[in-house]
C-alpha cells in the first residue's frame, strides 16, 4: 500500500508540473493583493490548529481522536485531490493551487515542528519531528517530480501535452481505488469505533474550507481541507508508535470523507456562478 500511494503522489505531481508554465504562475504571484499570501498562511497554518485545540477542548472526544485531528491541522498537503475535483469541470485555478503547493511546502519544514513542539508542551507531552525529516519528505514526493514534469513540459511540450491528461486520469482512478482500498481494509475498525471519528473529520474539514474561502478564496479553500494523512501519519508513527493503529480511523475517515466536502464546496461555487474552470476570486 505504501508503495502504491508513492507511485500515485510521484505520477500527480509530474502531471502538475507538466501542466504548468512558470511565467503564468508567475504572473499569477505578481497579481496577487498585497498580504496575500500571509493570509492564505494563516488559514492554514494558524487558524486550522487553534480551530482543532478548540475542538479537543469542548468536543466529549477520545485520546485517539483528538490526537487525530490535531496532528491533522498541522500537516497542510499538496493539492492532488483538488485536481480530480477539477477535472470534474469545477472551480480551480491550477497556477494558484501549484503556488500553493509551493509555499506549504517551503514551510512545512519550519512551522510544522514548531506548531508540534508548542502543542506539545500545550498538552504536556513530548513531541518533536526533525525538520530535514520533513524536508526531505517534501522535496522527494512534491518538489523534485513536480521540477521533472516541468522540465518535461520545457524541453518536449508536446509530449507533455498529450501525457498530462493521461497522467491525471490514471492518478484521479489510482486515488479512488485507493479510497476503496481503505474502507475494504478498515472496515471493521471503522464500524468499530462509531461515528465520533467521521463527524470530527466533517467538522474540521468544513472548518479549512471555511478559513480558506475567507482568507484566500475558492481555490485555497480547497488545497487547505486536502490535509496531507501521509505526513500525519509520519509525525504519528515518530512520536507514538505504540499507539499509531489508535489514529488510523481518524485519518481514515478524513481521507475519505474530505473529498466529499470538497466536491460539494466546489459545485456549490459553480452554481453561485463562478464559471466552470475559471480563476478563484481573490478576496
Amino acid at each position: 500500500m505504501k508503495i502504491y500511494w508513492i507511485a500515485t503522489l510521484l505520477l500527480m505531481m509530474a502531471a502538475v508540473g507538466m501542466s504548468l508554465e512558470p511565467r503564468e504562475v508567475i504572473s499569477r504571484w505578481i497579481r496577487l493583493p498585497r498580504g496575500y499570501w500571509l493570509r492564505v498562511i494563516a488559514a492554514t497554518f494558524l487558524l486550522a490548529p487553534l480551530f482543532a485545540m478548540l475542538m479537543v477542548a469542548i468536543l466529549p472526544l477520545r485520546p485517539e481522536t483528538r490526537g487525530g485531528v490535531l496532528l491533522m491541522s498541522i500537516a497542510p498537503g499538496a493539492p492532488l485531490l483538488t485536481r480530480m475535483v477539477s477535472k470534474r469541470g469545477l472551480l480551480f485555478d491550477t497556477r494558484l493551487a501549484a503556488s500553493y503547493q509551493i509555499v506549504v511546502g517551503l514551510l512545512v519544514p519550519v512551522l510544522t515542528p514548531m506548531l508540534l513542539y508548542g502543542m506539545g508542551r500545550f498538552y504536556h507531552r513530548d513531541v518533536w519531528v526533525d525538520p530535514w525529516t520533513l524536508a526531505l519528505q517534501v522535496a522527494s514526493m512534491q518538489f523534485l517530480p513536480l521540477v521533472a514534469g516541468l522540465l518535461v513540459k520545457h524541453y518536449r511540450p508536446g509530449f507533455a501535452a498529450k501525457a498530462e491528461p493521461w497522467l491525471s486520469r490514471i492518478g484521479n482512478v489510482m486515488v479512488i481505488a485507493y479510497m476503496l482500498l481503505i474502507v475494504f481494509g478498515l472496515r471493521r475498525v471503522l464500524l468499530a469505533v462509531g461515528p465520533a471519528p467521521a463527524g470530527t473529520a466533517v467538522l474540521f474539514a468544513l472548518s479549512c474550507l471555511a478559513f480558506g474561502h475567507w482568507l484566500g478564496g475558492p481555490t485555497i479553500a480547497l488545497s487547505n481541507t486536502n490535509r496531507h494523512v501521509g505526513l500525519a501519519l509520519l509525525i504519528a508513527g515518530l512520536n507514538f508508535k505504540g499507539q499509531l493503529k489508535l489514529v488510523v480511523p481518524f485519518f481514515a475517515a478524513y481521507a475519505l470523507l474530505a473529498p466529499l466536502l470538497m466536491i460539494g464546496y466546489a459545485a456549490l461555487q459553480r452554481k453561485r456562478g463562478v464559471p466552470s474552470g475559471g480563476t478563484a476570486r481573490i478576496y
